[in-house]
């Protein structure tokens, strides 16, 4: 799988998927997997088409970020070629001049650029300033250019609209479980290992630090069963994650992921991109007395990791593809 960034040029026609898709949730991949079955055998001729940052993002200002992503850049781009390994990701940067941008001088844009031969879009996409072309008139744009128009429905969860801005309330809410039905996979979490203060290996637990992005939203902040794999790794291997600050260390700095591996003892994952997907919440972040006190609560915590555990398989064996190519 590539990646594009811009408007760059192919000689030949493509079936292009157009869409913000934040999450890849189910309903996008419905999308995706309905464009997928033009792939031809021997060229990558199928690609999706997205954008950066997200407009509500881009009109707040630099540093400002209005809409929280449930799935950063590189995240997109790792799930993408999970689900879709032979598609390509193309991204183009929403900028001063795209957010002025009449909804037909759009589609031409799309049209001399990148000429398409299908364009694969959702039901509710909308294009163009202030966001007012709908799927009819992109269909009708381009079936006067002989490009065919698929539009696929909404899927549908218990007769509600699977959506991005409905899973990040979910998710901002705690609702982990719905979260992980609607998206059709674990919420993931990926970034490369950092050096911390090593107060888990202090203690006994010692973590791998994964430092998120701003923009990216997490859900309420707590310690979780989680399932890890890295590079290298065949397999996904349970873990308890911390997601948050450091309370009892009054550590306010920035959010941190801290992943205990109990069936490693040095995980030896500096530098290392590493891939958390989060399966179930056991208790929210708290300040301790001491952290001694802390370490009584992680041993708390644990007991209930593996009790999780007895009702659910230990490790699970996914195919991971080049899920860490990025």
């Amino acid at each position: 799988m590539r990646i594009v960034r811009g408007w760059k040029n192919h000689s030949k026609q493509r079936v292009i998927a157009l869409g913000f898709f934040d999450g890849l949730h189910r309903g996008h991949r419905e999308v995706l997997k309905t464009a997928y079955r033009f792939k031809s055998h021997d060229e990558d001729n199928v690609e999706v088409v997205t954008f950066y940052p997200h407009p509500q993002n881009f009109l707040a200002g630099r540093g400002n970020y209005s809409l929280k992503y449930l799935t950063s850049y590189g995240e997109k781009y790792c799930l993408v070629q999970q689900f879709f390994p032979e598609m390509l990701l193309r991204f183009i940067r929403f900028n001063a001049a795209m957010r002025f941008t009449h909804p037909r001088e759009f589609l031409h844009r799309i049209h001399s650029r990148l000429s398409p031969a299908r364009v694969f879009v959702g039901e509710n996409f909308r294009f163009g300033y202030q966001a007012t072309g709908d799927v009819e008139l992109l269909r009708q744009y381009f079936e006067a250019k002989g490009v065919e128009v698929v539009c696929i429905p909404s899927v549908e969860n218990n007769g509600v609209c699977i959506s991005s801005s409905g899973i990040r309330t979910l998710l901002a809410q705690g609702d982990l479980d719905q979260v992980n039905n609607l998206l059709g996979y674990h919420f993931t979490i990926i970034g490369k290992v950092r050096k911390g203060r090593k107060l888990g290996s202090e203690l006994g637990f010692p973590t791998a630090n994964l430092y998120p992005p701003k923009v990216k939203l997490l859900p309420p902040h707590g310690v979780y069963v989680s399932y890890v794999s890295w590079k290298g790794l065949k397999d996904w291997i349970p873990a308890l994650t911390h997601v948050g600050y450091r309370p009892t260390l009054n550590d306010y700095r920035r959010r941190v992921i801290e992943t205990f591996v109990p069936s490693l003892q040095s995980p030896g994952l500096y530098g290392k991109r590493m891939v958390v997907r989060l399966a179930a919440f056991i208790r929210e972040e708290r300040a301790f007395p001491s952290v001694q006190e802390l370490k009584k609560q992680i041993g708390l915590d644990l007991e209930a990791f593996y009790q999780y555990l007895q009702g659910r398989n230990s490790v699970i064996n996914y195919p991971l593809n080049a899920i860490l190519e990025v």
